[in-house]
């Protein structure tokens, strides 16, 4: 019965697929075409195509449809190329482990940070890492809940600190609640409504909202659904954090953000307190369930777990 299994899985694989063909694939879907990968890859065009139509012949599926308006991952494709991603990035973070275990390479850590707390923990726990490892690389990729998840996927970052908005345990991702913060409303400090103690007072305002379409309408439907009210009509629904402070700071708009008091803001933004209780958002320490850990980044993890306890 061994020997039968073991032959079947030869012939299956007679034409295995190999790590360059899924770093093409990979890095296709993240630069959005052949021309930009092979650019990236230091490659030719022909080698890149040939490793996709190589990987596509082990598989015996399209992964890129072709057209004179360019090459566009297939449904097949765009699942090859997100696995392709984390076999990548864990054998990038193989090499880094062995180089560490034999030659004294520098530990590296990469960590997702929620705009909002960057400036309350990462800046306590880099001093604490450096004092012990002083040529440690240690770098912080701030963004959105969005932002991090596609970065844990792509191996771009190690974990994070987020919040979570629409995200719930499952399989892929390991969630660790760490603390939670308060919606409050935020506007710039000479804004025409700061004055104002009511949702149902600051309603009449343009407002922004940060995370996405879909996140920022549930965050303002829940905000203003607790309270028995509608959400305000006109909204301007950002993507990025930056683009919704830049709408505060220079366009008076008014924003629902995570924060304890004026000093998680910029200087020229304020809380403005509202009569009405506002939900809290849940922030944790999110990494890609599996994914195997070198020492440091552990360490770095168990840092800013105990950051967070002082933070929240």
């Amino acid at each position: 019965m061994v020997v039968t299994l073991i032959s079947e899985q030869r012939e299956i694989g007679n034409n295995p697929m190999k790590i360059h063909q899924l770093i093409a694939l990979s890095t296709i879907s993240k630069v959005s075409s052949i021309r930009a990968a092979a650019r990236t890859l230091g490659l030719s065009q022909p080698a890149v195509t040939k490793a996709v139509r190589e990987l596509e012949s082990s598989l015996g599926h399209s992964l890129l449809e072709r057209s004179h308006r360019g090459s566009q991952l297939t449904e097949a494709g765009r699942l090859v190329a997100q696995r392709a991603g984390y076999i990548v990035a864990e054998l990038q973070s193989l090499e880094v482990e062995v180089a560490q275990l034999y030659s004294g390479s520098l530990p590296r850590v990469a960590v997702g940070m929620a705009p909002y707390v960057t400036r309350g923990l990462f800046p306590q726990v880099v001093e604490r890492l450096h004092a012990r490892y002083p040529e440690a690389s240690i770098v912080a990729n701030e963004g959105l809940l969005h932002d991090s998840l596609r970065q844990l996927r792509e191996g771009e970052i190690d974990f994070c600190i987020n919040g979570l908005i629409n995200l719930e345990q499952g399989s892929e991702f390991e969630l660790e609640p760490m603390f939670q913060i308060p919606w409050q409303v935020v506007a710039r400090r000479d804004h025409p409504g700061v004055q104002e103690t009511s949702l149902e007072g600051l309603r009449q305002y343009n407002w922004t909202a940060a995370g996405g379409c879909g996140d920022s309408a549930a965050l303002l439907e829940t905000a203003f659904g607790s309270t028995q009210q509608s959400p305000p009509e006109h909204v301007v629904h950002c993507v990025s954090y930056g683009a919704a402070k830049g709408l505060i700071l220079h366009a008076n708009y008014l924003c629902l953000l995570p924060c304890r008091d004026d000093t998680d803001l910029h200087p020229e933004m304020c809380v403005i307190p509202v009569i009405e209780p506002l939900p809290k958002l849940q922030f944790a320490m999110i990494s890609l369930s599996g994914r195997p850990r070198t020492p440091f980044m552990a360490e770095a993890m168990q840092e800013f777990r105990l950051e967070c306890r002082r933070f929240g």
